[in-house]
């Protein structure tokens, strides 16, 4: 086998291991974001039923909603590799 050859498969190597520990960040994470996603979802539903009963947010409400909203898009982020 020649230099050339051996860095080739080098190379082939340390792309899959990048792969494989991207993978697990990846699945850590979203096991993570799984954890939160029915409090978060919860949150929004709740939010929503207000509002179409006519009863505006207080402020405390409208800062969880978007709490809510920024943890759902960062979960979304996560599950699409964004």
């Amino acid at each position: 086998m020649d230099k050339v050859t051996g860095l080739i498969v080098q190379t082939d190597i340390e792309a899959e291991e990048i792969r494989r520990c991207r993978w697990i960040i990846k699945k850590g994470q979203w096991k993570a974001a799984l954890e939160y996603l029915p409090v978060e979802i919860s949150v929004v539903q709740i939010a929503a039923i207000q509002v179409n009963k006519g009863e505006p947010l207080n402020h405390g409400n409208n800062l969880r909603l978007e709490l809510a909203g920024d943890r759902l898009t960062s979960a979304r982020a996560v599950q699409c590799g964004l």
